[in-house]
């Protein structure tokens, strides 16, 4: 319940965007569009939001990322349980947390990734060997404010 009204906001503001940008009627045919997106590249909703909230607005009806090459994704350099498609996110964190189990001989693994729509907030994307509670507590952590309203500095 606390992940989805952390993330509903943000799945909000994505859907308006999209049906300003391609003129859609219902709230329903974003989350559609939404969902389908999330599905095909199998990432989380909210890292769709999240993309869709961030990403520039098109130059033009037909540009929509100016500059942009698309390069074949880089062969991973890590031990793996299995194969790994480098285009799949999901995939390439499994790695990843298998990576450090592995290695490091951890019980527990946990991968957060910062969250530019979530003021930079670190949102936690793939886990092993955690419990319920603890990803509850961790799911998403924001740097705490000092008591006049900035980013703490570090120590000098």
């Amino acid at each position: 319940m606390r992940a989805k009204a952390r993330t509903s906001g943000i799945i909000g503001i994505a859907q308006g965007i999209l049906i300003a940008r391609y003129s859609l009627t219902a709230p329903a045919d974003a989350f559609a569009l939404l969902r389908a997106a999330s599905q095909q590249y199998n990432v989380p909703l909210r890292v769709v939001a999240s993309a869709v909230v961030t990403a520039p607005a098109p130059l033009t009806e037909e540009l929509w990322f100016p500059g942009r090459r698309r390069t074949p994704p880089p062969a991973l350099g890590l031990p793996q349980a299995g194969p790994v498609d480098p285009r799949n996110r999901r995939q390439v964190l499994r790695a990843a947390l298998y990576a450090v189990v592995t290695l490091g001989g951890a019980d527990a693994a946990e991968i957060h990734l910062t969250d530019k729509v979530q003021d930079e907030a670190l949102a936690l994307e793939a886990h092993h060997a955690l419990d319920a509670a603890y990803r509850d507590c961790l799911a998403l952590v924001a740097r705490p404010r000092c008591a006049r309203g900035n980013w703490p500095r570090a120590a000098r």
